[in-house]
């Protein structure tokens, strides 16, 4: 029988990662503690599948029934032994490619990787809600000709952080970060082909050092993406060409924002020049940035369909540029109390 015990409260959020090697493979000796609850295989498959990992079962666990529980602080001493115990097995670090090709059972798995893109799927913070990462390493960027050689793999994977998953503070840091970086996983759970970050799970950092030995290189940019096929699932980051046959009218539309925190909320200053006031900043905005949305139409050689999609600043800035240098007539696109210029599909 296993049980979920409450140990003393560490000072820092950042002491976890030291905390788990100072402690990982290691005899303990616990006293006064206070079970929080217990469980069984039937009532925690993944906690299970963990455990099996870092200590197989010599013979079936039997319930050995109830045990008194004491609400006492925890107390935890190093018990004496001079090597590690024989039956624990560090957790193995595999690649992305390893994993994706493994069993399809739930089992528990270690990786580095690097984060593409997050996307929280609640309009909390990061750390209060779920997250998708998709992830990429060196396995799976490699040439056409290496993959051809083995099993075919996608290059991208996605990952969801659920909430019972414990962040500290520089995981949270990097994953509020737009730019793309390494990070450690360790006991994430596999289940049905999906890559799961639970409560026994550990995510941290890599640093930048290409010496460090807890990561492997970072894969060569740009980053390799599977083409849009009808096989890509949701969450997953892919490559898509096409030609622009037409836009939405609806959800075509430009904006100001201020160009100094970014905020597009303005209002108009009393002044008799009637000049724009950042709210959030409280600072006069004598140039705006403007800020556009564009939803094209593109035809691709996927099955003959045509797709909507949805651009990003950079690329609204490119074909808007493209569109002006090959002359295409233009029209006027709606605005909050400006006007900007469009394509005319």
């Amino acid at each position: 029988m296993f049980s979920v015990v409450q140990l003393h409260f560490l000072p820092r959020d950042d002491d976890l990662h030291d905390f788990c090697r100072r402690w990982q493979g290691r005899r303990r000796l616990l006293t006064g503690v206070k079970v929080v609850r217990r469980v069984t295989r039937e009532r925690s498959a993944r906690l299970f599948s963990l455990i099996d990992s870092l200590w197989p079962p010599v013979t079936p666990l039997r319930d050995h029934g109830n045990t008194p529980s004491v609400s006492a602080e925890s107390s935890v001493e190093p018990a004496e032994e001079r090597e590690a115990p024989p039956l624990y097995a560090p957790p193995a670090r595999h690649t992305l490619r390893d994993i994706l090709q493994g069993e399809h059972k739930t089992r528990p798995c270690s990786f580095v990787a690097t984060v593409l893109y997050k996307r929280k799927m609640q309009s909390s913070d990061v750390g209060q809600g779920e997250v998708w990462l998709v992830l990429t390493d060196p396995s799976l960027q490699e040439e056409e000709e290496e993959r051809r050689a083995e099993r075919p793999c996608r290059r991208t994977v996605a990952l969801c952080v659920s909430t019972s998953c414990a962040l500290t503070s520089s995981v949270l840091e990097s994953l509020d970060s737009p730019a793309a970086g390494r990070m450690s996983f360790r006991d994430v759970i596999v289940e049905h082909g999906v890559l799961l970050c639970v409560e026994q799970s550990v995510v941290g950092t890599c640093s930048s050092d290409p010496a460090d030995p807890d990561g492997p290189e970072p894969p060569p940019l740009p980053v390799r993406l599977d083409p849009l096929s009808p096989e890509v699932t949701p969450n997953s980051v892919c490559s898509l060409s096409g030609v622009i046959v037409g836009v939405d009218e609806a959800a075509a539309f430009s904006w100001p924002a201020c160009n100094r925190c970014g905020s597009d909320d303005l209002e108009t200053s009393p002044d008799p020049r009637r000049t724009l006031r950042c709210v959030s900043c409280k600072s006069s905005v004598d140039k705006p940035e403007t800020r556009i949305q564009l939803e094209v139409f593109l035809s691709s050689s996927l099955s003959n369909c045509t797709l909507k999609v949805k651009l990003q600043p950079r690329t609204i800035t490119s074909v808007l540029n493209a569109a002006a240098l090959e002359g295409h007539e233009a029209l006027m696109m709606p605005t909050r109390g400006t006007c900007e210029r469009r394509i005319n599909s």
